[in-house]
């Protein structure tokens, strides 16, 4: 008999926060329009600064977003499994927060 752990995924807690990566820089520009439809509100700017992910059946990104001069929004984010032909999605995003905030 053989095993298949396709469905199974490795589950567990967030990764440490760590500096944005390319990767996590276009996965944030991609979802502006989603972050800002969430928030309600427009931002003037949305960079990626630090995030942090979890494997699941998919992986779930919190990301630290420049979104002003000295103003950052915390934006969840779950990107499904490939095979899922599904894009990422914005699954929350908090504003008013600030650089030193805990992501």
């Amino acid at each position: 008999s053989s095993c298949s752990f396709i469905n199974m995924p490795l589950v567990g807690g967030y990764t440490d926060p760590k500096p944005a990566d390319a990767d996590v820089h276009h996965l944030t520009a991609s979802l502006k329009g989603d972050a800002e439809a969430k928030a309600g509100k427009q931002f003037p700017l949305f960079e990626a600064v630090h995030y942090k992910s979890q494997v699941v059946a998919g992986t779930n990104y919190s990301i630290k977003v420049k979104v002003d001069d000295n103003d950052y929004a915390h934006v969840r984010v779950f990107k499904p499994l490939p095979h899922e032909n599904r894009g990422p999605e914005v699954t929350a995003v908090e504003v008013n927060k600030s650089l030193g905030d805990a992501l």
